[in-house]
């Protein structure tokens, strides 16, 4: 071959990639043969090897061997399989200066990638905040009066009031009366928890669950305490009512104020002054959809629904306040004097203590708290309000 065949048949491999990009190259041609052959001439044609150049007919020349189909076949067969052995996932098919194409240098990876081929490497979304932690709130501890106890146990001094005598007859002296006292003594009862983790446990998480764990803790207590007031609460006297929900034709059966009436009389005649009521949601929902409540609109509930709330300014009731606490029983609506239920506020008690040699991390917390009702007479619970 002359070097002006060479010229003019035959690019060198740069030339060809940028030939490629041009859309000059005229012809590819595949050698079949399973061994190394020669040309006429004494070139070396390599097996199973794509060759390329601009003329109309192969020329075998060794600087267009471009792709080697065995080693391809190869390494796409090793990575279908799942081979470990990675000389063979990622050897470069394409021959000499044609792995400076870029875009062919991953041909062997050509086949479809799905998912699990580099689940080590999948990018994982974790939500910012953990679900399923307390969001509730809890009223009952407004529903009573808060008295702040220093000391965990507390006395509590009670006035039985007497009566002065009626139409005193002319020159004869009044009965000889007194008034009694009588002291109650109660114990603070201790409430609390305790949470611990280790500086491995908080920092290889994703979340800060130091803070979750008190955060749980804490809104617990809360519930402790929703929990005990409300079964205070519902150890005044209980008086039948009935379905403030019932509904006959185009009004409500049952009026509430009628059985909210009758135990607020009983109220009075026991000194107090009936300005709250505390309920489950549901007894709230019946008493505002109640026709004698909000007038000929049908039995429905037209306010907020929440299982924790504080309502003033009720139709129908002024003067009171209402509790709403999901802690109360369904069925009852408790009416009372909130004087006449206290709230021993005992110390609270918390602590973050750092254990330096185990490496751990724990906080506690202590509350001392204690609902009674001091004066039985002035409440009551209306039983049945809701079915």
């Amino acid at each position: 071959m002359t070097n002006e065949e060479q010229t003019f048949e035959f690019m060198s491999p740069s030339e060809e990639i940028k030939a490629i990009n041009k859309g000059q190259i005229k012809g590819a041609w595949y050698n079949r043969c399973a061994a190394v052959t020669r040309t006429e001439d004494g070139r070396t044609v390599l097996p199973h090897t794509i060759y390329v150049d601009n003329s109309k007919e192969p020329k075998w020349h060794p600087n267009d061997a471009a792709f080697n189909v065995d080693k391809f076949n190869e390494g796409l067969t090793a990575i279908k399989s799942g081979s470990t052995d990675i000389g063979k996932v990622i050897e470069d098919p394409w021959i000499d200066d044609w792995k400076k194409l870029a875009y062919k240098r991953s041909i062997k990876s050509a086949g479809i990638g799905y998912s699990t081929d580099y689940a080590a490497i999948d990018i994982v979304n974790v939500l910012g905040d953990f679900i399923n932690t307390e969001l509730r709130a809890f009223s009952l501890e407004q529903a009573v009066t808060s008295i702040s106890v220093p000391e965990l146990t507390i006395r509590i001094d009670a006035w039985t009031r007497f009566t002065a005598q009626e139409n005193i007859a002319e020159g004869t002296p009044p009965i000889l009366k007194l008034g009694s006292a009588a002291r109650t003594t109660y114990d603070l009862p201790k409430h609390g928890g305790a949470i611990g983790l280790t500086f491995e446990a908080m920092t290889r998480a994703s979340h800060d669950i130091y803070r979750a764990n008190v955060d749980n803790l804490v809104s617990d207590l809360k519930r402790i305490k929703s929990k005990q007031v409300a079964t205070e609460l519902e150890l005044f006297t209980d008086v039948g009512a009935g379905d403030w929900a019932a509904y006959t034709t185009d009004h409500s059966t049952r009026s509430p104020f009628d059985d909210i009436g009758t135990v607020t009389d009983t109220i009075v005649a026991n000194n107090g002054t009936p300005n709250s009521i505390a309920s489950h949601d549901k007894v709230f929902r019946d008493f505002i959809g109640n026709t004698h409540v909000n007038g000929f609109v049908g039995p429905d509930h037209n306010g907020t629904f929440s299982s924790a709330r504080v309502i003033n300014n009720i139709p129908g009731l002024p003067g009171f306040t209402w509790y709403i606490d999901n802690e109360k029983t369904s069925t009852i609506a408790t009416i009372y004097d909130k004087s006449a239920v206290a709230g021993f506020q005992g110390p609270v008690r918390a602590a973050t203590i750092s254990d330096q040699l185990p490496d751990q991390e724990l906080y506690r917390i202590f509350d001392f708290f204690l609902p009674k009702i001091i004066i039985a007479g002035r409440g009551r619970d209306l039983t049945s309000v809701t079915a």
